[in-house]
């Protein structure tokens, strides 16, 4: 049997890429901790969506604890962005950082007790992006990613570590089209980030999408844009911000968003009503995904 779970967080985008929100941004913590691998009671493999990513663009990361013993298996932890989770990276020089989520997150889940029988998993997915990047992906360059997991094992709450396997990422200087779109980022995006105004910082992502939709960034830009359009009342336009990011190529998101079109529609928004332009074409990607 296997579970999936994603998370689906809010975010806003950063100098360096998106951030959590509600993140405590401290600088970072280079710490090592002594774990020990029970393999003969659980697993933990760590797999990329790729292994190549331009600076700044988000790295996906899916995860996936299994009960390889031949009997149940009760355990209580947070097996998501809580303090159970650490993420280590080590550059090609050697360096180790390790994201702590208990120094970064203010909001940590409550761990729950899970029974697994032999063969059962949980599957979770995650984006490490704004802070967590800044942290893990400083600069350019080559490096190896490993996921430690703490969770409290069996009636008597054995304190137990599980590491996962390493991963290997290469993070690419952006050039081009994506440079400049970094720039821009860097630039006006973050100076409208500073500032309180929501409309302002709308208006500068529409500003980036308008010249920099091919970038590797966009995406999460528009994914962006369409929340703070939700956020200012303005559901059509947020309408159109999400189908255009569902229509893309397949991402993070990519659920969330047709979901979210789905609630759209459901309201028939705006006004109690979808716009007649939206009922002669509703957004293709939704469509297709409801057949």
């Amino acid at each position: 049997m296997q579970i999936m779970i994603r998370l689906l967080i809010l975010v806003v985008f950063t100098s360096s890429g998106l951030v959590l929100s509600g993140g405590n941004q401290k600088a970072a913590i280079v710490e090592r901790l002594s774990s020990k691998n029970p393999s003969d009671k659980v697993s933990l493999k760590l797999a990329p969506s790729k292994d190549r990513y331009i600076h700044a663009e988000p790295v996906p990361i899916r995860l996936l604890l299994s009960n390889d013993s031949p009997g149940n298996i009760e355990w209580r932890g947070t097996f998501k962005l809580g303090k159970d989770l650490k993420i280590t990276t080590r550059n090609s020089d050697g360096d180790e950082v390790r994201w702590d989520s208990k120094k970064y997150v203010r909001y940590l889940v409550m761990p729950s007790t899970t029974n697994h029988k032999p063969g059962d998993s949980v599957e979770q997915e995650m984006l490490l992006s704004g802070e967590q990047y800044k942290i893990l992906f400083p600069r350019p360059g080559r490096y190896n990613l490993q996921v430690d997991f703490q969770y409290e094992l069996g009636q008597r709450l054995e304190q137990t570590v599980v590491s996962s396997n390493s991963i290997q990422i290469d993070i690419t200087e952006p050039k081009g089209l994506d440079r400049d779109a970094y720039n821009f980022i860097n630039g006006p995006l973050q100076a409208a980030r500073i500032s309180s105004d929501i409309g302002q910082r709308a208006e500068r992502m529409q500003e980036f999408l308008s010249q920099y939709s091919a970038s590797v960034y966009s995406q999460y830009i528009e994914f962006e844009l369409a929340q703070l359009r939700l956020a200012l009342g303005d559901s059509e336009s947020a309408y159109r911000s999400l189908c255009r990011v569902a229509s893309g190529p397949d991402f993070y998101y990519s659920r969330g968003t047709l979901d979210k079109l789905a609630e759209l529609e459901a309201k028939q928004l705006p006004n109690n009503r979808l716009p007649a332009e939206l009922q002669r074409e509703p957004c293709p990607a939704l469509r297709r995904q409801t057949r």
